[in-house]
């Protein structure tokens, strides 16, 4: 299975270099058109690939060449046909209004194996309330 969880680490990591670099085109070509994915902006649900392509306008940054995506911590378990995936993302950048900020959002990740080829079918992105209670 070492040889999966290592296709799963590629996937992902290209996933988030494809964020990065706002790739529209590739963000969510390993993900399963019938996605449900949960995001730290409202609706916070997503039923679907399209529906959560289309909240991009939202919060992509003006200037991607200051946006800051990358996991500085992943751990992936995978069987035969399913896997999952969990980890912490640092995430920033610098806001039209010059202001900048960072961010850490944990990460999840179920991938399902179908015709050879990993697909996430589950993502679920979510961050602390540091400092709230």
């Amino acid at each position: 299975m070492e040889h999966e969880e290592q296709a799963i680490q590629n996937i992902l990591q290209e996933w988030a270099t494809c964020t990065r670099l706002s790739m529209d085109d590739q963000i969510l070509r390993h993900h399963r058109d019938d996605l449900v994915m949960f995001d730290v902006l409202p609706p916070l649900k997503y039923e679907g690939v399209e529906a959560y392509r289309q909240s991009w306008d939202d919060w992509h940054l003006d200037n991607p060449q200051s946006m800051v995506f990358e996991f500085i911590e992943l751990s992936i378990k995978a069987r035969e046909h399913i896997a999952y995936a969990f980890g912490i993302i640092r995430c920033g950048g610098v806001l039209e209004n010059g202001q900048s900020f960072e961010n850490l959002v944990r990460a999840t990740f179920a991938l399902e194996k179908t015709d050879n080829r990993w697909q996430v079918v589950h993502q679920h992105m979510s961050m602390p309330l540091v400092g709230q209670g």
